[in-house]
């Protein structure tokens, strides 16, 4: 099976055998070179797949939704793999994905792409931080999304937006901005703290008042959808004594949102230049 390639290539027997278990000793499958595909698990026939692109030492490998088959504990177990395979041999991957979390622990670059056409192309942290759009934004993760009025511009990018029902938020753009102009703003959830009280007053925090209206616990977090007027807003809360998640609001309880201005972002309007 792995030595499919080099054979359509007819390179020499001895080149074919160094070369399958060269390929063997990296996907760490040595003790299971005389099985049959049928007697290989998931995990296993992928990584065979892999060595049979691989073993012809391509310059780049393409790679589209290798693991959308797998269940959800055997991906993540294959993208450790994926990850440990890559830095050995050096080869360019491009790794096709509707899964963001695949992209995001895999790449050192992603190319976000709607109908057809390129929307950012940027390194994981920066495409989560500082998306280019809402759909990068949506995308890449969850978030909050609020239309509002500059109405105030200072330095280094920073700019007081207007928002009915908010206030008006400090927040970051990464492009020039013009008073009176409307933008659209973008908050991750985690970005969000919660306190019972409202915090300490002061240039570098926005804040407002919300009603609980929904819990989702997940484990290692949970998710707060919060009523703030006419807005829906979504919160998240490691749960860890070390995290400052301490706080644990039920249904119809009031709580204060608040977030640092570098946490809330200027995304271009779609159809936007």
């Amino acid at each position: 099976n792995i030595a499919f390639g080099l054979r359509m290539s007819h390179r020499p027997r001895e080149e074919i055998r160094s070369g399958v278990d060269r390929m063997l000793e990296l996907v760490r499958l040595g003790e299971h070179a005389r099985k049959r595909p049928a007697q290989l698990s998931g995990g296993q026939r992928q990584r065979v797949a892999i060595a049979r692109a691989l073993v012809n030492r391509p310059r780049v490998l393409l790679l589209d939704e290798p693991l959308a088959a797998l269940d959800l504990k055997l991906r993540q177990h294959m993208l450790m793999e994926l990850n440990t395979i890559h830095k050995q041999v050096g080869t360019t991957f491009i790794y096709v994905t509707h899964d963001q979390g695949e992209a995001m622990s895999l790449s050192d670059r992603i190319a976000v792409m709607n109908a057809g056409k390129v929307e950012q192309v940027d390194s994981p942290e920066h495409l989560y931080e500082t998306p280019s759009s809402s759909f990068v934004a949506t995308f890449i993760g969850d978030a909050n999304f609020f239309t509002g009025v500059a109405v105030e511009l200072q330095h280094e990018g920073y700019v007081r937006v207007m928002i009915e029902g908010l206030g008006s938020p400090l927040v970051l753009s990464q492009s020039a901005i013009s008073a009176n102009q409307t933008l659209r703003l973008m908050v991750r959830p985690e970005k969000i703290s919660l306190t019972l009280k409202r915090p300490p007053s002061g240039e570098r925090v926005n804040a407002f008042p919300g009603i609980v209206e929904d819990i989702a616990y997940f484990g290692s977090h949970t998710r707060y959808r919060i009523r703030a007027g006419e807005h829906s807003i979504l919160a998240q809360l490691q749960r860890s004594r070390f995290s400052g998640g301490e706080i644990d609001p039920a249904r119809g309880a009031e709580v204060w949102m608040s977030f640092h201005p570098d946490e809330g972002r200027v995304v271009r309007l779609e159809g936007a230049s």
